[in-house]
């Protein structure tokens, strides 16, 4: 008995040492001389060039073929995973750990392993490589077939409000203040983005001169019965706009729309009517009508817990407790514990939120530099691919938020934005210089694609520093580049698209629409819906006045350009 106790200690003694010895030099073996893997570190460049199975010694497949994916997924992961981890086993099981994946969150957790947490080296080989790899693991291990849903988008009937060339004395403009509102929550977990949204107005008297209107009248609004719903049933959809002098234009309230309408079918383009009536007789001088675009569908699941129970209009609460479980192993924090207790978790209280200006009390990362800069990592090298996969923007998707003549013309979120590493390490590079030292933790395994060093990246705020139209539309011609220049941005404000008046004093969504929708629009629920005012009033879905048609609001033909130069040619892009 003694001597069997003896042996049970010293092997819990050895045991427990080698294990902490182990863990503390991961990810290598032998420090900076040899992986976990029993790979070399001067390999990697010879492995990531030529992949991993045409360098490793014994496998049975050097190249990935349509037919061979899980067989070949099978060798990478006895090559890169095997030497750690066990299949259904007592050691680190992989059924366990990758359980909550899809396909393409396996692919990205493979593509951010070893950066933002280095206990396990990267993933060495070709992007193919890794795909089938992650293929591998969700198909051949867990026995998971994906398989490509059809999305059935509903169609949405409305009307077009009634306008008359020779009668009607006025021009009434209405248009969102975003192209898109994105709302990912979890009322019982926590609030990233929640709903509330705001629609603009401009009255134009029509005549030789035309005159923007703003007093002696009231303007109102009402989000259409059936089309949306609120967050909270004492919340209304209706109400008087408000005069903004310096823009010469109304706002409305905060409207909390949120995309499920009575019919119990999501609507991300819920119609908002928009009426003036002359003060004191109640008279109404216009009508018409805009979307409010609004949506709640997101990625999160396909890293977070793969379960599709979602609740609408909201994340499901399996994958807000997966977030706020990982948020709390790497930031040290307890958010879930938080929650647990009954008080849900709102993310700008710590991250500021330029959009909605919440004052940064934590010392964090302000919340587009969390979120770009923490998930780039692992969304590195994919293009567009990696904002679809947590905006609801791409054409395969159900919103389809990118839907303007942008779209139309093959462009995609990179065209403007640019890809996801470049658009990370310039929020990062703000915070960096804002004295938040962590952020080169992030920065370390980013590459800019468009300049040659992250030195020469250039620090951005925010909803504010943004691409300006005028970079690529010069003078306002035709672009000549088919991407915007990289640290070339606005740096007030004011100078925001949404926030922009031409010559005359017209915002620019007035006659052109809101951003990722300008006309013409191609909307998933129905092809006018995003430009009832451009067919209301000249009958075609280009911006207001196109084409020659100044008599909108002038009445009479003109033949200079008043509003900016180059506008009194052909709308290029008609179908």
């Amino acid at each position: 008995v003694l001597a069997f106790i003896l042996v049970l200690a010293g092997l819990a003694t050895m045991g427990s040492f080698e294990w902490i010895r182990e863990a503390g030099r991961k990810p290598y073996v032998i420090h900076g001389h040899t992986y976990s893997t029993g790979i070399l570190p001067d390999q990697e460049k010879q492995i990531n060039k030529k992949g991993i199975l045409n360098t490793a010694r014994w496998v049975a497949h050097r190249s990935i073929k349509e037919d061979n994916h899980l067989q070949a997924g099978a060798e990478i992961f006895r090559l890169e995973c095997l030497s750690c981890h066990s299949i259904g086993g007592p050691l680190n099981d992989i059924l366990k750990l990758t359980q909550k994946y899809s396909i393409f969150g396996m692919d990205a957790r493979l593509n951010g392993q070893g950066k933002t947490n280095s206990y396990m080296p990267l993933f060495l080989g070709t992007k193919k490589e890794r795909y089938v790899l992650a293929r591998y693991i969700i198909e051949g291990l867990h026995n998971r077939k994906e398989e490509k849903k059809k999305i059935r988008l509903p169609k949405f009937d409305f009307d077009i409000p009634e306008f008359s060339e020779s009668k009607d004395e006025f021009i009434l403009m209405a248009w969102p203040d975003s192209g898109m509102r994105y709302v990912y929550q979890n009322s019982r977990f926590f609030v990233l983005k929640q709903p509330g949204s705001q629609v603009y107005a401009q009255l134009i008297r029509r005549g030789e001169t035309p005159e923007i209107v703003t007093e002696d009248i009231e303007l109102f609004y009402r989000v259409e019965s059936g089309s949306a719903q609120s967050s909270n049933a004492s919340e209304t959809f209706e109400g008087e706009m408000k005069v903004l002098e310096e823009k010469m234009s109304f706002i409305s309230d905060v409207i909390p729309v949120l995309p499920l309408g009575k019919s119990e079918k999501t609507n991300p383009y819920p119609l908002c009517s928009v009426v003036v009536k002359e003060k004191g007789t109640g008279r109404v001088l216009a009508r018409t009508k805009t979307v409010i675009p609004v949506t709640t569908e997101a990625g999160c699941s396909h890293c977070h817990g793969l379960k599709t129970d979602d609740q609408p209009p909201q994340i499901s609460d399996d994958t807000a407790k997966d977030i706020l479980t990982v948020h709390d192993r790497i930031s040290k924090t307890e958010l879930l514990e938080t929650v647990l207790k009954g008080q849900p978790i709102t993310c700008r209280s710590c991250h500021p939120d330029g959009y909605s200006k919440a004052a940064n009390q934590s010392g964090a990362f302000n919340l587009s530099a969390s979120m770009h800069g923490f998930h780039a990592g692992y969304l590195a090298n994919m293009g567009a691919g990696a904002c679809y996969a947590c905006h609801p923007s791409s054409p395969d998707q159900y919103t389809r938020s990118l839907r303007g003549i942008h779209y139309k013309l093959d462009m995609d979120c990179t065209s403007c934005h640019w890809r996801m590493e470049d658009h990370a390490l310039s929020l990062l590079t703000a915070e960096l210089k804002a004295g938040k030292k962590q952020a080169r933790q992030l920065m370390k395994h980013l590459k800019p694609t468009t300049v040659n060093s992250i030195d020469q990246v250039m620090p951005r705020k925010p909803w504010t520093n943004e691409p300006d139209c005028l970079n690529c539309h010069q003078d306002f011609n035709s672009p000549e580049i088919d991407e915007a220049e990289f640290n070339t941005w606005i740096t007030k404000p004011d100078q925001l698209y949404k926030n922009r008046s031409d010559d005359a004093g017209i915002m620019c969504a007035a006659c052109h629409g809101q951003a990722h929708a300008v006309y013409p629009t191609d909307n998933p629920m129905g092809r006018n819906r995003d430009h009832i005012q451009p067919i209301q009033y000249q009958g075609s879905p280009y911006p207001l006045g196109t084409n020659h048609n100044c008599n909108v609001c002038h009445i009479i033909d003109m033949k200079e350009e008043i509003h900016h130069p180059n506008m009194m040619t052909m709308f290029r892009n008609t179908e």
